[in-house]
């Protein structure tokens, strides 16, 4: 029996290419949300974001690969000064194992009586894998918030290991992996992260964040868990489950005006897994934001889906503050999206959406994944075509990517589609971790900067008169921006 008085947080470092660094550093509002519970038991939390706070640091990892964040020495030394006595890694992408693996190992060798738990994504998804680290005491699969409470309560002898679904531990030389039993059904139950242990300066000091955004103050926020859809290259629903879980509409509001009056946040991020799955609800909720006129601006950095978008939603979206609409399209050929994707769009919708957003003075962009197993290079040109037809020429472009959890995964698994060199350090979305009957990763290579040049050309050939003047400016905004994100700050 162990007694749990401090608890240290960790968001661990990241590994990005050195050139373009596509990893944004945001409060982690998931440990904000364990935090939050632990401190209801009394207990004392620090939250420490290694990338964030080591945003200016860079250690080199391979070739044109860098390790953003804080280094093992800075974690050691934050476990001596605070003394915990478990400390917490999250872990939401698999390419980043290495890293969280070098974290646990190096506190288990110097604190042997530190309680070790790993959480996130990841561990959720490859379990068994995960654990090969023997450093890593236990694993919280899915939600952490009362699982990190019940791991606490077995710590201290008030439960036992049995009792915690999504709990993974060892039994002398044998694993356990309980299965994920339960989600939490009723969200408004859990309270609001634990703002008051993000280190607001360093967010506020950063020139960059999870997509484009407005003003130096803003905050992540969610409002919504999980999605029923179930699109072969995503994995949410082994992360949250396959339903549709929603917050309040007044819950939301209250923490929008906590979070504005007590750290002056101007901008919010709203990162659920499908915003408007249920527009009736979606609508409420920006209705009231309207309403209540909090005078915050807002987007969607994940996408929101267009099969859930109306006009009237839109419209409601425009007045309660959003100022730039991310369509989820991921392909401009119907077939792909029926029976390659299993991702119900219709096109023809996106076109109108587009149009009413262009009515509304709505910025509106769109994502696209290419490069899925049955797809061919001719069927990718049809979802370039089609966004340069909506007028869209600065599209978020993926490459399908073969995370573990997904059936995309799966599918290139059983058929032989992962290149032989494959491992997890090749999960992230430019990797090209894949090749197919249709074509091959090089192949894929010279599609993608034939299809950029392509459109940057369709768009210089739409500009006239004082739109070049204000296109050239833009590019020029756009690069110095790019260099200051690599600047001390």
């Amino acid at each position: 029996m162990k007694r749990i008085k401090k608890v240290l947080l960790v968001n661990p470092p990241a590994k990005t290419n050195q050139k373009a660094r596509d990893i944004n550093p945001v409060p982690p509002i998931g440990l904000g949300y364990i935090a939050a519970m632990l401190e209801q038991r009394q207990i004392k939390v620090e939250i420490y974001d290694m990338l964030g706070e080591g945003w200016n640091k860079e250690m080199q990892y391979a070739q044109d690969i860098v390790i953003v964040g804080s280094s093992t020495e800075d974690l050691i030394d934050r476990i001596y000064r605070f003394e915990p006595d478990l400390v917490g890694i999250s872990n939401q992408f698999t390419y980043q194992k290495g890293i969280v693996d070098a974290l646990f190992s190096a506190v288990k060798s110097e604190f042997p009586q530190v309680v070790t738990v790993i959480g996130g994504a990841s561990p959720t998804v490859i379990p068994e894998i995960t654990m090969g680290n023997k450093a890593i005491d236990y694993a919280i699969l899915s939600e952490g918030e009362y699982r990190m409470i019940h791991l606490v309560d077995y710590l201290e002898g008030r439960k036992s290991p049995e009792e915690i679904d999504g709990l993974v531990y060892r039994k002398g030389d044998k694993l356990i992996v309980n299965p994920v039993l339960s989600f939490i059904q009723n969200l408004d139950n859990i309270p609001f992260p634990a703002h008051h242990l993000f280190n607001w300066d360093v967010y506020f000091n950063i020139n960059t964040s999870h997509g484009t955004r407005k003003t130096d103050r803003y905050c992540p926020i969610v409002s919504s868990r999980g999605c029923t859809v179930g699109c072969v290259f995503c994995c949410v629903e082994r992360i949250w489950g396959r339903k549709h879980r929603v917050r309040n509409v007044n819950n939301v509001i209250q923490e929008l005006k906590t979070i504005k009056d007590k750290y002056g946040i101007k901008e919010v991020m709203f990162e659920d897994d499908n915003l408007t799955l249920n527009m009736k609800r979606a609508g409420e909720m920006f209705g009231a934001m309207a309403q209540e006129k909090l005078n915050l601006i807002w987007d969607t950095p994940n996408g929101v889906s267009p099969f859930a978008l109306s006009n009237e939603l839109l419209d409601k979206m425009k007045a309660s503050g959003c100022v730039q609409v991310n369509l989820a399209v991921e392909s401009g050929n119907q077939n792909v999206l029926k029976n390659i994707m299993s991702k119900p769009v219709k096109l023809s919708t996106v076109k109108s959406l587009v149009n009413h957003c262009r009515k509304i003075d709505l910025p509106v962009s769109a994502f696209l994944i290419v490069g899925m197993p049955g797809e061919t290079i001719e069927q990718m040109w049809d979802s370039i075509r089609f966004v340069k037809k909506l007028g869209i020429y600065h599209p978020h472009i993926s490459v399908a990517t073969p995370y573990p959890g997904t059936d995309l995964y799966d599918i290139c698994k059983e058929k032989g589609y992962l290149k032989p060199d494959f491992s997890y350090d090749d999960l992230f979305i430019r990797s090209f971790s894949i090749t197919t009957p249709q074509w091959d990763s090089e192949q894929l290579q010279k599609f993608l900067a034939k299809a950029e040049k392509y459109l940057h050309t369709e768009e210089r050939k739409n500009l006239s008169g004082m739109d070049k003047v204000d296109y050239i400016f833009s590019k020029i905004q756009r690069v110095k921006k790019l260099s200051q994100r690599f600047l001390p700050h």
